[in-house]
């Protein structure tokens, strides 16, 4: 969390999305400082972990993102 908190400071996105496994999302949420929080743009519970690059899109498309909201 701290490196996307530098990174967040220094202004090099103004919002993000988080992906990962069901079981993880609660204890990452836990530690997502409260400036962090306030970008989030939504949660994908998926474990994306071994899905091919080219796979990855498709989940993390605008239609994706949006039904992950």
């Amino acid at each position: 969390m701290d490196e996307i908190g530098r990174a967040h400071a220094a202004r090099s996105f103004d919002q993000f999305v988080l992906v990962a496994p069901p079981k993880v999302v609660g204890e990452i949420r836990r530690v997502v400082p409260d400036a962090l929080k306030a970008v989030l743009k939504c949660t994908v519970q998926k474990d994306l972990t071994n899905t091919p690059d080219h796979d990855l899109a498709a989940h993390l498309s605008p239609e994706a993102l949006r039904d992950a909201s």
